[in-house]
């Protein structure tokens, strides 16, 4: 028995029956979105501190850092930064941090390290 894809999903049903008519786009599409240059201003900002939490990870590891240590190094970093505290752009600061150091340090950090190192950089 065929698969009806036009019952489970009805928009497409009258968009497959338009049969090569043109389907009009709102002008809203077309426009830029209210603070599409800070969102993208933010993600280069975002994308210079991951590469910079790379290096510092990499040069803990190197000097055999412990974790206190590189967590104080890592709380410096952000709060140079500042402005991911409480941007949505912090849980992947959070899981890059983490894969970082399990990459190249010999300790883990958890929750409770991340929870501590925020409140650090404030």
């Amino acid at each position: 028995m065929p698969f009806a894809v036009h019952n489970h999903f009805p928009g497409l049903k009258r968009l497959l029956s338009a049969h090569g008519r043109r389907i009009p786009v709102p002008d809203s599409l077309h426009q830029p979105q209210p603070g599409a240059e800070d969102a993208a201003a933010l993600f280069l900002m975002a994308r210079r501190l991951t590469n910079e939490i790379r290096s510092l990870v990499i040069r803990a590891a190197a000097e055999g850092r412990e974790k206190k240590d590189t967590c104080r190094l890592l709380a410096d970093l952000l709060s140079r930064t500042g402005r991911f505290g409480s941007h949505a752009y912090r849980i992947a600061i959070n899981n890059f941090i983490v894969r970082e150091i399990e990459t190249y340090c010999f300790f883990h950090l958890d929750t409770e390290d991340l929870i501590s190192l925020w409140k650090e950089v404030g």
